[in-house]
């Protein structure tokens, strides 16, 4: 860390709170180096506050004598900078979580086992466990069946069975879940490790899963119930037999003089 850095009260982050670069004040740093016959490195740690939402995280930013650039400046004179690699903790999401897993866990519902499996599958993602992850998908998939009521003793077949028989699910959405439960048993008994495009499309089958089981006919009962409220305040159309008594019942106005 140069002296020039080392005189900063602030930088430019990555926030993982706010998913995107902000202005951060640092509240602490420390600066590591070392080298060997063949090249020199250094390390500079930070301790960030984003301000623009308060979180807190920390971030390294780390280069070598041997990875640079070089460049020719406005004036041709040849420039080089080191390249620098960042790390954050907690790490930068990979993938983001849907809008109905919030900070309290999944909208509308009361399953704590649910909520905290989502949340380490998606720390698996950010870090790479890439086998973690699919086992966990796996699991998510049976703490929501059981959720719904499905016996937890039984198979996954059978399991599978019962949400369609329930009307949970349909035939092309078993399809999905079984290819899903494929794949987690074939990571967590035959350690197959998914390539990260393979895990999206996982994830993309578990997310709609939940969202269309657990969240959607929440959502739609809500949206049901504030439309009844909406409804009962407007006013009814009278009916044309009403209306047609009401008009007759009116005062005619007397025929004018004859001429």
């Amino acid at each position: 860390m140069s002296s020039e850095e080392k005189s900063l009260t602030s930088l430019k982050a990555f926030c993982a709170e706010c998913g995107g670069p902000r202005n951060c004040e640092i509240k602490g740093s420390h600066d590591e180096r070392g080298g060997d016959d063949f090249m020199d490195w250094t390390t500079a740690w930070y301790i960030l506050k984003c301000q623009g939402c308060d979180f807190v995280f920390a971030m390294s930013a780390s280069s070598n004598s041997e990875d640079y650039h070089s460049y020719y400046d406005e004036y041709g004179l040849e420039k080089s900078d080191y390249v620098k690699t960042y790390q954050y903790l907690p790490a930068i999401s990979k993938r983001s979580k849907p809008d109905w897993l919030t900070p309290i866990g999944i909208e509308g519902v009361d399953s704590v086992e649910l909520d905290q499996i989502l949340l380490e599958i998606y720390g698996a993602l950010n870090q790479d466990l890439k086998s973690l992850a699919a086992v966990g998908i796996r699991t998510a998939f049976d703490i929501s069946a059981e959720a719904l009521g499905i016996d937890p003793s039984i198979s996954f077949a059978a399991k599978l069975d019962g949400l369609v028989s329930s009307g949970k699910i349909d035939q092309l959405n078993r399809n999905r879940l079984e290819g899903l439960v494929e794949a987690g048993s074939a990571s967590a008994h035959r350690g197959w490790q998914p390539e990260t495009a393979e895990l999206y499309v996982l994830m993309d089958v578990l997310e709609h899963f939940i969202e269309s089981t657990f969240v959607l006919p929440r959502r739609q009962a809500s949206l049901d119930e504030r439309l009844r409220k909406v409804r009962n305040r407007v006013p009814k159309r009278q009916s044309k037999e009403l209306l047609r008594e009401g008009e007759s019942s009116k005062p005619k106005a007397p025929s004018p003089p004859p001429a």
